[in-house]
């Protein structure tokens, strides 16, 4: 008979007051690793609907076949950009609801068995909300799947618990987000039917005869699971027939969940990336995977025996295995996150593990030290010391988080063989302008994998902004030698000929980026600019406006083909375009400048003036837009504002015959003319047959010789 049990408010305040705390200092930081290619990058998150679209139309397949994940960063962008305080705390959010649902899952589930049951899953609630190892699900922004998943699958736990017809119709859908979060929900299922044999039916045949439509519901939502796969959204890093075999991904994860474990008790050292599964031998793994297939077992054999005390380890096992088997994930051997749940039942059994032997010491202690060993506070307070420390660790580690530096750093010390590390520590200095620096990591990461393409091409990206163009194209080369459809290799060997002067070698590789890729903005960009430089004005008119067709919002391709459509003296349709270019980027100081001219073309003075006087307002070094605004000054009669630009003009270029020329007009307007034959004269010095500056020049020395 279940115990009655008080109302949990104080349980939930400390659990999200923990919460709270410990990710306080989580907000700040920036996109890291993969969040680049799923959020910055991505452009599927920035439209709330569809839901899920089909492989030809999305833009980024891993995030795009999560539907529930993907339109919860659709909101975040939605709502707030890219400002990652806003990603951060949706992550907390999650993180808070699955400890709140892990509360209310032990707090019924124990209630059978001791009026302690709120307290214990306080505890065990507590002490996973807290943990480390849970830390990267929040600051890694991108792996909210994994919470997101976690949350619906204790949902479907709590909901499959309570017996209701409407429960069961909870649990199912919980199951399909689920599957729609994080394919490792496609476990879900099976662990359902061995939690309602070990806490509610005693039998898998009586649960399924108690409850056949929710176990098929259940059960279809594999079918939804599947629809969501049908595009292969990971078809080159997961699955069987890649670089690495299942046994050899077996071997690996032996290594990798022993770690795990560890890492449950002595939550260091922290890893991000453990990188690419590794050649191992059967001799290498043997004691850990003697110790891991010993868990297995029993597991196994408590669950057969005692389901109660082996679902723990059951469902340990079952969460991990579809990414920690023999199903092989070529580009990640391990990830902490992926431990997020399976710790879940871990520090359950634990806590419930050591409430057990304090009854025992209760029932045993002598009568001296009966008084002092019914007391509960012993175990309390050393739970509140465990969660106190985990607290501290947490928010170290979020400290690391939000330094890219700092957190890569800390990668290579735990894991020194990572190539893939190195490499991205190089990024990360890269954009911080130590550019020698990240030289270092990138050569660091080639003497590990010497056929890393990403390190060949960053390492040609750092080399090119030093100058070292040769070294760069060489290093662009190998990375096409074993990669020759790598875009990035071709586009970024392609800028680097064209900085050689090889533009036309630049040309064939940006068209075969195009072939690859071709709606890539980027890659349209760059084939425009380089046929202009070439002098095939009409084709890079027509990839600057493929550009804009894939990226209306990209600024320079706006500025560039109005700058053409100029030259060809399209003057409406590039005010257009230097229109967008301003609205885009109010402080482009050329994009006013441009917009000046075009105004100044169909005649619009006034407007005119307003553009050059916004654009040496932005930037007072650009002298052509202190000429041209002096122009049209002088051309609104305006004279002695038009000889204000004049003088700026020629204070940043003194060696220019036209504004001597232009300046010595508007003098000879204001009548005074001795400094205007000064600038005729100094006009002549620089262009000796200026024709207009000596023939204004012999006007006034006429009139002067009358007077």
């Amino acid at each position: 008979m279940k115990a009655l049990l008080p109302s949990p408010y104080w349980e939930l305040v400390i659990i999200a007051a923990v919460a709270s705390l410990t990710y306080a200092n989580a907000l700040s930081g920036s996109f890291v690793f993969d969040d680049i290619p799923s959020i910055v990058e991505n452009e599927d998150i920035r439209h709330i609907t569809p839901l899920w679209q089909s492989s030809e139309d999305t833009h980024y397949p891993p995030v795009n076949s999560r539907p529930i994940t993907r339109l919860s960063l659709a909101i975040n962008y939605a709502l707030d950009g890219y400002d990652i305080r806003f990603y951060r705390a949706f992550n907390i959010a999650i993180h808070l609801s699955c400890a709140t649902v892990l509360f209310f899952l032990l707090r019924r589930l124990w209630s059978s068995y001791t009026p302690a049951a709120s307290l214990l899953a306080c505890a065990a609630s507590l002490l996973w909300v807290a943990h480390p190892l849970n830390s990267q699900c929040i600051n890694y922004i991108t792996q909210r799947s994994e919470s997101l998943m976690a949350l619906f699958y204790l949902l479907m736990l709590f909901f499959l618990h309570a017996g209701s017809r409407r429960a069961s119709l909870m649990a199912v859908l919980c199951c399909a987000l689920g599957m729609m979060s994080k394919e490792v929900m496609i476990t879900a299922p099976i662990v359902a039917l061995l939690y309602d044999r070990a806490f509610i039916s005693a039998s898998l045949h009586k649960a399924l005869a108690r409850r056949p439509f929710l176990y098929a519901g259940l059960a279809s939502s594999w079918l939804l699971c599947a629809a969501l796969l049908t595009a292969g959204p990971h078809d080159t890093s997961a699955g069987f027939g890649l670089s690495v075999g299942p046994v050899q991904y077996l071997l690996n994860q032996f290594l990798i969940i022993t770690d795990y474990l560890g890492k449950v008790f002595w939550p260091h050292p922290l890893v991000l990336d453990y990188g690419y599964p590794r050649h191992l031998t059967w001799l290498q793994v043997l004691p850990q995977a003697l110790f891991i297939c010993a868990l297995a077992v029993a597991s196994l054999v408590l669950s057969w025996h005692r389901p109660a005390l082996g679902f723990a380890g059951l469902f340990f096992f079952a969460v991990l295995a579809p990414t920690s088997s023999i199903i092989p994930i070529a580009n990640e051997v391990g990830a902490e996150r992926r431990v997020y749940l399976p710790m879940a039942a871990l520090i359950a059994a634990m806590v419930w593990g050591l409430y057990v032997a304090w009854n025992r010491h209760i029932r045993n202690a002598p009568r001296k030290n009966e008084r002092w060993a019914s007391k509960t506070w012993a175990w309390q307070l050393g739970v509140a010391l465990i969660v106190f420390a985990l607290l501290l660790q947490t928010r170290a580690r979020n400290t690391v988080f939000s330094d890219e530096v700092e957190l890569w750093r800390t990668n290579i010390a735990a894991v020194p063989t990572n190539a893939r590390a190195y490499n991205s520590l190089g990024l990360a200095l890269a954009t911080r302008g130590d550019l020698q620096a990240a030289t270092t990591h990138y050569r660091h990461a080639l003497e590990l994998a010497p056929d890393f393409v990403m390190a060949h091409i960053n390492l040609g990206l750092a080399l090119k902004a030093s100058g070292e163009l040769a070294l760069a194209v060489s290093h662009y080369k190998r990375a096409l030698s074993l990669q020759p459809d790598n875009v990035d290799a071709l586009v970024d060997l392609g800028i680097a000929l064209e900085h050689l002067g090889q533009r036309q070698s630049a040309i064939l590789l940006y068209r075969r980026a195009l072939a690859i890729a071709p709606d890539m903005a980027a890659i349209h960009y760059n084939l425009a600019t380089a046929l202009d430089a070439v002098g095939q004005q009409p084709a890079a008119i027509d990839h600057y406006r493929r550009a804009l067709a894939i990226a209306p919002h990209l600024t320079a391709a706006h500025f560039h083909l109005a700058q053409l459509l100029a030259r060809e003296k399209q003057w409406e349709t590039a005010l257009v375009h230097t229109q967008r270019a301003v609205d885009l980027q109010p402080d482009y100081a050329e994009a006013h400048f441009a917009k000046g001219n075009a105004l100044r073309a169909l005649g619009r003075i006034d407007r005119a003036i307003s553009s050059y006087q916004r654009a040496v307002a932005i930037d007072s070094q650009l002298v052509e837009a202190h000429y041209n605004l002096g122009t049209v000054l002088l051309q609104n009669k305006q004279t002695r504002a038009a000889i204000n630009s004049y003088r700026r003009a020629l204070a940043l270029r003194p060696q220019w015959p036209q504004t001597h020329y232009n300046l010595g007009v508007a003098l000879q307007r204001e009548k005074q003319l001795d400094a205007a034959i000064a600038q005729f004269r100094l006009a002549l010095e620089l262009q000796p047959d200026y024709a207009d500056a000596r023939h204004n020049l012999n006007t006034l020395l006429s009139i002067l010789e009358r007077e």
